[in-house]
């Protein structure tokens, strides 16, 4: 949990773990990831759920991150207050 310039909160999630990292090399091995001219789509990393610069974009249900969770400052920061350092995180469609 870091104080962000853009998005006020960045609450960083244990994304690709060593679970994910085996998961998408099955998936490169089988064909299942996608190619992108010549080369595969990566694990990613860098994931968590944070404030925004795009309240509009928010307001209007856009998934304008690359893999994040954004959601209003304010309820950024009152998440930062009430869960500690290493809850689990299920993200579900």
């Amino acid at each position: 949990m870091r104080r962000h310039p853009r998005w006020q909160r960045f609450l960083l999630l244990d994304y690709p773990n060593l679970r994910d990292v085996q998961r998408y090399r099955v998936a490169m091995e089988s064909g299942d990831i996608p190619v992108l001219g010549s080369h595969s789509a990566g694990v990613g990393g860098a994931v968590g759920i944070h404030g925004t610069d795009k309240p509009g974009l928010n307001g209007k249900n856009v998934d304008w991150t690359f893999g994040c969770i954004s959601i209003s400052n304010q309820d950024v920061e009152d998440l930062a207050t009430l869960v500690p350092v290493g809850t689990p995180v299920l993200i579900e469609d």
